[in-house]
């Protein structure tokens, strides 16, 4: 989870702690691994297009 704006820690902690206690409490079944991931050999420098809609105010 990631909180932006203007607020403090303690605040985002009592933000983040709220909105995951309404989520539904479970046994989940763990995620494989992430594999790791090779070091790059050279700079790289891409850009996705994408499409979405902006507000101006």
């Amino acid at each position: 989870m990631s909180i932006v704006g203007a607020v403090t820690r303690a605040q985002a902690d009592q933000i983040a702690t709220t909105l995951l206690s309404r989520l539904p409490a479970g046994n989940c079944t763990a995620l494989p691994p992430v594999p790791e991931v090779p070091a790059l050999t050279a700079a790289v420098e891409r850009a996705v297009p994408f499409t979405s809609a902006r507000r101006t105010s």
